[in-house]
């Protein structure tokens, strides 16, 4: 899995679903917050083996990925 894509997948998910408060919460929960836990030091890596554990691997500190993680926080927060 590459993190970065998750930020175009995460806004197109919340658009259809009307951008409501509820939208918001519920891809804060579904998408953000497990890309979050995966962080290490606030970082994310490029990519995660899609089966389990998720193993990271190539660079684990990647600038385009962490981006996007906080863009999304970003763009999820209500109010």
């Amino acid at each position: 899995m590459w993190p970065w894509l998750a930020g175009a997948f995460v806004e197109a998910w919340v658009r259809v679903r009307g951008s409501t408060p509820d939208a918001l919460r519920e891809a804060r929960e579904r998408f953000v917050a497990p890309l979050r836990a995966r962080a290490i030091g606030g970082h994310l890596a490029e990519i995660y083996e899609g089966d389990l554990p998720h193993r990271l691997v190539g660079c684990p500190f990647q600038a385009w990925s962490t981006g996007e993680l906080v863009r999304l926080e970003h763009l999820l927060r209500v109010g």
